[in-house]
C-alpha cells in the first residue's frame, strides 16, 4: 500500500511539473491565486519581454525599464495600471497612437492617431464622422474623445509629421474658425503653410484625429 502511495505521488508531482513548465513555455499564466491574507508578487520583466507574451485576459506584470510599473492584460492589449504612469514623446498604442506633445512631467498630453480619418470630410460633418469607430485604427477605436486639432496642435504635428507617420502632401483641416467669411483654417502639409482663405467650411479636407489623456 505504501508502495502504491509512493507512486500515486511520484506520479502527480511529476504531472505538476509538466504543467507548471508547460504553461512557461507557451507564455500562459502559471497559476491562478486565491487569498484574503496573503500577498502576491507579479512576475519582474523588460518592456520587451513583455511585448513578447501571448495575450491572455488578467495577465499582470511588473515591467521594469521604460515606464515601469504594474500592466494588465486586457486580452488584446496590454495596460499600464499606475495611479498617473509617465510617458515620452513617441508611439504609444496603449493611448491608441503617438504621443506628440506632454507636459513637463511627462502625466498629460496630446494624442495623434496613426492614419487620418479614413473618409474626407467637412468641417461641419466632422464631428460625426469622427464619433464612428469604423474610421479610426484598431487601437484607436479603444477611445471616444477624438478631435478635430486646433489650429496650433496643427502645426504641432506638421512639425512631427515624419515620426508620426501617414500624412500625404495636402490640405489638413482645423477645428479653428476664421472672421474671413465663412472659412476655415487649413494647413498644407506639402508646404506646411497655413492659410484660411479658399477653405470654407463646406469643402473636404483630410483630418489626423487627437486626443487629450
Amino acid at each position: 500500500m505504501k508502495k502504491r502511495n509512493f507512486y500515486t505521488m511520484t506520479f502527480m508531482l511529476t504531472m505538476m511539473f509538466f504543467l507548471v513548465a508547460n504553461s512557461v513555455s507557451s507564455q500562459n499564466p502559471i497559476s491562478r491565486v486565491n487569498s484574503m491574507t496573503r500577498s502576491y508578487v507579479a512576475p519582474s520583466m523588460t518592456d520587451s519581454q513583455r511585448a513578447a507574451l501571448s495575450h491572455v485576459a488578467g495577465n499582470l506584470v511588473w515591467q521594469t525599464d521604460g515606464v515601469a510599473g504594474y500592466y494588465y492584460d486586457n486580452g488584446s492589449t496590454w495596460m499600464p495600471i499606475n495611479s498617473t504612469p509617465t510617458y515620452t514623446i513617441g508611439l504609444h498604442l496603449e493611448l491608441g497612437g503617438y504621443v506628440f506633445d506632454l507636459t513637463s512631467d511627462g502625466k498629460h498630453g496630446m494624442v495623434a492617431e496613426t492614419q487620418d480619418l479614413n473618409t474626407l470630410t467637412n468641417w461641419y460633418e466632422a464631428p460625426d464622422k469622427i464619433s464612428i469607430p469604423a474610421n479610426h485604427t484598431s487601437f484607436g477605436q479603444k477611445f471616444r474623445d477624438w478631435r478635430m486639432p486646433t489650429r496650433y496642435e496643427l502645426d504641432e504635428l506638421y512639425t512631427q509629421r515624419v515620426a508620426i507617420g501617414g500624412f500625404i502632401e495636402g490640405l489638413y483641416l482645423s477645428s479653428t474658425e476664421s472672421n474671413y467669411n465663412d472659412h476655415v483654417w487649413c494647413q498644407n502639409f506639402g508646404n506646411g503653410i497655413q492659410d484660411k482663405s479658399g477653405y470654407k467650411y463646406s469643402n473636404q479636407w483630410s483630418i489626423r484625429c487627437v486626443r487629450t489623456f
